[in-house]
């Protein structure tokens, strides 16, 4: 597995017991998004887990699995190869990520609370350039 470093993400981890958890927790979930698949992904989730966007509640393995495979295939094509990092913080248990994908989305934002080695919470904040890639993030029935 690769470190922050060597995926070339800014970052700053701040001295707390918990820090490194959630930094391999991030690191992890960063590889496998889009490479080695769902189930390697939703591993890094708690099966009771919540993701809040501005447009709904994605709650629990099904739903959070199905928002990720509907925006896995229904994004532009060239959308999941422009996403970058732009940058992550790290406090104790804390992990905020600044990231885009030119041109579709700029600066968007998501924070993820890791509890146990699991991703817990989670908030997402998208500002797309986009009302295709905009519907995405809106809960899928």
């Amino acid at each position: 597995m690769q470190t922050l470093e060597e995926m070339g993400i800014p970052h700053q981890v701040h001295k707390h017991p918990l820090s490194e958890t959630t930094r391999s927790v991030m690191e992890h979930n960063l590889q496998v998004f889009d490479r080695e698949g769902m189930d390697a992904m939703m591993a890094d989730y708690a099966e009771d887990a919540v993701i809040i966007s501005p447009y709904t509640i994605f709650r629990g393995h099904d739903e959070i699995r199905r928002f990720y495979t509907t925006f896995m295939h229904k994004t532009p094509k060239g959308f999941l190869e422009a996403v970058v990092t732009k940058s992550m913080t790290i406090v104790g248990e804390i992990a905020y990520i600044q990231w885009e994908a030119q041109p579709w989305t700029s600066l968007s934002t998501a924070t993820f609370v890791i509890l146990e080695g699991k991703i817990t919470y989670q908030t997402m904040v998208p500002k797309s350039n986009s009302a295709e890639v905009d519907q995405i993030y809106r809960k899928q029935q």
